[in-house]
């Protein structure tokens, strides 16, 4: 430890330190992405609804929140829903509200109404409620 403080006070000390400083700050980053995909990662193979890191990788690349999207599959997986995880990433890299799309569905799905991804994301993005626009639909 002394050694380090000796180097700082020589010229090429101070950049030593400086280049170790900002060598440790990129490897506190790197650390804390990798907990943060294994995190997600493991929910999903905790859940049995694997999704791959290279998937939750691209995906956080692409400024996707991974954590709603892994969330609403998790979600519409325990529903038996047949929805993949690229069609939830799309809708929320479009705007949309994952986890209310997916809550309409399965609302749906529990009052025996049949209700298709793309018209529950259309109604999502449209800013209106899926569920109530079928009921009104079946009564009419």
């Amino acid at each position: 430890m002394v050694s380090i403080f000796i180097l700082a006070q020589s010229g090429t000390g101070v950049l030593l330190m400086v280049a170790m400083v900002i060598v440790g700050l990129a490897v506190a980053v790197a650390l804390a992405m990798v907990v943060l995909f294994l995190s997600v990662w493991a929910r999903t193979m905790i859940a049995a609804t694997p999704v791959s890191i290279v998937t939750l990788l691209m995906m956080r690349l692409d400024g996707v929140d991974i954590g709603k999207v892994v969330d609403a599959y998790i979600k519409a997986t325990r529903a038996d829903l047949d929805i993949p995880v690229k069609w939830i990433e799309q809708h929320q890299r479009n705007g949309g509200n994952v986890g209310l799309t997916v809550d309409s569905m399965v609302a749906a799905k529990q009052e025996g109404m049949v209700m298709s991804w793309q018209f529950a994301t259309s109604m999502d993005l449209s800013g209106r409620d899926a569920v109530q626009h079928l009921r009104l639909a079946d009564a009419a």
